[in-house]
């Protein structure tokens, strides 16, 4: 056998050996490594694997003592993978006991890579060489560099805000790493924070607002976003106009460089403020009680009509409405309405109708929800009513409409008529739509002024949009619709229609 092919062999059950030796070197992440070996004629060539975990740098240290009487030299190469015709990525000759290699740091992606060691000396007789290797590999901890301030976004209704333009927040390796990040607002009232995830690699991020960048001063209790939610949202009041802090703690015991998250800040109002007919705001409130003043303006008699509907996060809730003259003068009873879902997930959105003069008025809302939207418009208002029995304005079945007023000014002395006359007995379907806040009452009477049906009798119902019906089967002659209020301040918009058939309605 040629000494050329001996060699070959000898080194391939080298190389053999050393592979299969690498397999038991390889390990579970560990940010620092290290190895010890001796060459010498036997032992000039060795080679192992090395794992990257992730894209980054590492520290390599590479020591070199001589134990035989002739010096040597090492030159260690990386390597992409384990096989011997790899591409190198970096190569130190020379190394001896005066030249280590010290400290340096290579950039690495992610993957397997080979690191080949070879003896060496002057003479390339290594009959009398041998040297002791000690050699380390620590992978440093990666820090991303994140935004130096986080935008704060603007919203006056919620089809502004949407599920995009996040901004990405990194996270470096460890067990638990912090980010702080300061943010500013004008007004400094309710803060929405949206957070989504990115790529994962965290087991839960916990969030709190400070005043201070040493995050010392804590404003508001803190907030967590579990891994596997795909967006979480939370509110927090904060303490005024000015610059805060957020600080993200990422609990993420298995992270391999960089993780990352999304993250969305909005202001949203809680101050008093002026109103445009059929332009909706936002608004938060967040502690008992509080009230905010709408201020708003009709320009003749109308409907005020305002409707609040929670963010749909919020799972629901209420809100206590009075209407305020421009004086700040209450004028109507306080009263709740609701938000909910019910059991086919359909909302019903909360809304209070008034029925006012022209005028300026404020709208106090006191609301449940932290979040919600809020938006009034104005309608005008027609009447046709007779003001006396004696003007009773004449309706003809399947003809002709009812339609009429009461503003929460008028007194509860103002009465609206209206009359029907059949020419023979005939069924008589009345349907009625209403804008109701506070007491009302309709009766039908017969022309000797008999009772014959009313709707207090059936039980009050004080405010909303509302639709009631009654019908009965009358005899012939001429029957009288009384409408008027019961309350002081009450309002009521109505219309009504007369039908002769049980399907009838508008």
């Amino acid at each position: 056998m040629s000494n050329i092919r001996k060699k070959v062999l000898a080194f391939a059950a080298v190389f053999v050996a050393i592979f299969l030796l690498s397999q038991t070197d390889a390990y579970a992440y560990n940010n620092f490594s290290s190895m010890s070996r001796d060459f010498d004629i036997m032992h000039t060539g060795r080679y192992y694997e090395y794992v990257m975990p992730k894209d980054g740098q590492i520290k390599f240290n590479a020591n070199v003592k001589n134990i035989g009487s002739v010096p040597g030299t090492l030159t260690i190469s990386i390597t992409k993978d384990y096989l011997l015709v790899s591409e190198t990525v970096i190569q130190f000759t020379d190394i001896s006991d005066s030249t280590p290699v010290t400290d340096t740091i290579i950039d690495l992606k992610k993957g397997t890579y080979g690191i080949r060691c070879e003896l060496e000396n002057d003479s390339g007789d290594l009959t009398y060489t041998a040297i002791s290797l000690y050699c380390s590999q620590e992978i440093l901890p990666t820090v991303p560099e994140n935004i130096s301030l986080l935008k704060v976004n603007r919203a006056d209704s919620f089809e502004e805000i949407v599920r995009k333009d996040y901004e990405e927040l990194k996270f470096g390796d460890g067990e638990n790493t912090d980010i702080i990040i300061p943010f500013k607002v004008k007004n400094g009232d309710g803060l929405y924070i949206s957070l989504g995830e990115k790529n994962g690699g965290f087991n839960y991020i916990q969030g709190s607002i400070y005043k201070d960048k040493e995050c010392t001063t804590p404003v508001g209790k803190s907030f967590r976003f579990n891994y596997g939610d795909e967006y979480q949202d939370y509110f927090r009041s904060l303490a005024g106009a000015g610059t805060y802090y957020i600080k993200f703690t990422s609990n993420n015991y298995d992270a391999v460089g960089v993780t990352s998250f999304l993250v969305k800040l909005y202001e949203v109002n809680s101050n008093a403020r002026t109103m445009t007919s059929g332009k909706s705001t936002l608004a938060y409130q967040d502690k008992e009680g509080k009230k905010i003043r709408y201020k708003v303006t009709v320009k003749s008699k109308s409907i005020l009509g305002v409707v609040v509907t929670p963010f749909v996060n919020s799972g629901g809730g209420y809100a206590t409405f009075s209407l305020l003259d421009k004086d700040g003068k209450v004028i109507s009873r306080s009263s709740e309405v609701y938000a909910r879902k019910d059991d086919d997930n359909k909302e019903y959105i909360s809304e209070k109708m008034y029925t006012v003069p022209a005028g300026t008025y404020y709208v106090q809302v006191t609301s449940s929800c932290n979040l919600y939207q809020l938006k009034y418009i104005d309608f005008g208002i027609v009447k046709n009513a007779g003001a006396t029995k004696s003007k009773a304005k004449k309706l003809k079945v399947m003809q002709t409409q009812g339609a009429g007023y009461f503003l929460y000014t008028d007194k509860t002395s103002v009465v609206d008529w209206y009359k029907f006359t059949l020419s023979s007995n005939q069924y008589v379907k009345l349907y009625m739509q209403y804008y109701l806040d506070g007491y009302f009452d309709y009766e039908i009477l017969n022309a000797k002024g008999k009772v014959l049906y009313k709707l207090s009798e059936q039980g009050d119902i004080t405010q909303g949009n509302i639709v009631h019906w009654c019908s009965n089967t009358y005899s012939k002659g001429t029957y009288y619709i009384k409408v008027y209020k019961k309350g002081k301040s009450s309002s009521l918009t109505y219309k009504f229609a007369l039908f002769d058939s049980p399907y009838g309605e508008y």
